[in-house]
């Protein structure tokens, strides 16, 4: 009889390890809906939903560069530069190749008025994506004024 029971319940601690390990997994797919409702709403420049959703994806599913760089647009087109900056902070510490997160820390350094710093992360946004006029055009105003 011991024994029947220490099956039972090696089996059942078995289950619930695998049904944490499926709930687990499941998580991303939903905060991937949490960034695209929140990318939508920026779009729609509704940057208060926009910030609730990229919150529930971020609470969702932790360290997302991409929530987090959606908390930043959000925060910055609420004029809010101070807490942008520290998203976009966290965003590159997770992903140091998204060119977006240094293209908006550059703006954030605009309106700090740290123009070195800008020309640096508008440079960074260059030679990862040579491509990407937008950083072009922000280096030379900050180069003229």
């Amino acid at each position: 009889m011991h024994k029947k029971t220490r099956l039972i319940t090696l089996v059942v601690l078995v289950l619930v390890i695998l049904s944490a390990a499926v709930l687990w997994a499941s998580r991303k797919p939903i905060s991937n809906k949490f960034v695209t409702k929140g990318m939508s709403f920026l779009y729609q420049e509704k940057y208060e939903e926009a910030l609730t959703n990229f919150d529930k994806a971020f609470k969702w599913y932790g360290k997302s560069a991409q929530a987090l760089l959606g908390m930043a647009r959000s925060e910055y087109h609420l004029s809010h530069f101070q807490k942008a900056l520290e998203h976009v902070g966290s965003a590159l510490d997770v992903d140091s190749t998204l060119t977006d997160a240094w293209y908006y820390q550059g703006l954030l350094h605009i309106k700090n008025e740290k123009k070195e710093d800008a020309l640096a992360d508008f440079s960074r946004v260059i030679s990862l994506d040579s491509l990407y006029a937008r950083a072009y055009y922000q280096r030379g105003i900050v180069r003229a004024g």
